[in-house]
């Protein structure tokens, strides 16, 4: 028997499957840009999903414009395992082999170095 996801999908017309497939290079894009900007990978390095997801979540409604939807949180996370992040726990997780920067990449603090 088929996963039930892909049951629904033999119900969907071209153009949904075509939609739903830019939605998820969409969101893709989307978190391998807040991972550019707001993330440090390494080695020994760890972040608290109680620290990341608010701030990707606030990263996500900055650049798409859109509230927060119920299956954001799961989403992300999935993203995260499939980019190679390991982590610990179900509810709140600890991500491995990144940290949260303070400020975001390429965003200068107004002081000027001499």
């Amino acid at each position: 028997m088929k996963p039930r996801g892909d049951m629904v999908s033999l119900y969907m017309s071209k153009q949904e499957k075509t939609r739903r497939g830019h939605q998820e290079a969409g969101f893709s894009e989307v978190v391998g840009q807040f991972l550019e900007q707001w993330c440090m990978p390494g080695n020994g390095l760890y972040v608290l999903d109680k620290a990341l997801f608010p701030k990707f979540r606030a990263f996500w409604r900055q650049r798409t414009g859109q509230k927060e939807h119920p299956a954001l949180m799961g989403q992300f996370r999935v993203e995260l395992t499939q980019r190679g992040f390991r982590s610990n726990g179900a509810k709140r997780p600890r991500w491995y082999g990144l940290s949260l920067r303070k400020r975001p990449k390429g965003k200068g603090t107004g002081i000027k170095k001499r």
